[in-house]
């Protein structure tokens, strides 16, 4: 269930969004090497996330105590993790270049236009190709493809590739 609300933000969740935004500069600018320093500045808001998980400076994550991340899991260059609800990745996953995992919307039905938090679940063994879009409230199976550019707005069953906008099952894989 969608939680819903114009009030949104809590006076704390205004401090952590501060803070984030104050630190970003250091997450931005740090070498790509520098996968522990970045996956530190996670833990220390919050965010569960694996230490031999790798995620590029070029990756934006928008309120990294939403963020869970399991173990082998590759967050590429340019991706982004609008974690306004609980966006949990499961191991061995790869969001490649330039795809964007986003766990909120709004109620364009109401005229006060509230925010509308979904979570978001990515299996383990994942594949999400560049510049996909998983949308609020979907669950990617295991195993599953997202091919590029495809949109998901509706679940993906395990073992599958999925392509296009609005994205559909083209071929299951056979898992390993």
């Amino acid at each position: 269930m969608p939680v819903r609300g114009l009030l949104f933000y809590t006076p704390l969740d205004y401090l952590r969004r501060f803070m984030w935004s104050f630190l970003r500069p250091f997450w931005r600018f740090s070498p790509r090497c520098c996968w522990f320093w970045r996956i530190f500045m996670l833990k220390i808001f919050g965010s569960e996330v694996s230490w031999s998980s790798k995620i590029y400076p070029s990756a934006r994550v928008d309120q990294p105590w939403n963020l869970a991340l399991s173990r082998f899991t590759s967050i590429g260059p340019f991706v982004h993790l609008y974690c306004l609800s609980k966006v949990s990745i499961g191991s061995y996953t790869r969001v490649s270049f330039r795809s964007t995992v986003c766990s909120a919307t709004h109620d364009y039905n109401d005229a006060s236009f509230p925010l509308l938090r979904q979570p978001v679940s990515i299996g383990s063994n994942v594949w999400i190709a560049s510049e996909a879009f998983i949308g609020p409230g979907v669950t990617v199976g295991n195993g599953s493809v997202i091919g590029a550019r495809a949109v998901c707005f509706s679940d993906i069953p395990d073992n599958v590739v999925a392509i296009g906008n609005p994205s559909m099952i083209i071929k299951s894989v056979s898992s390993t």
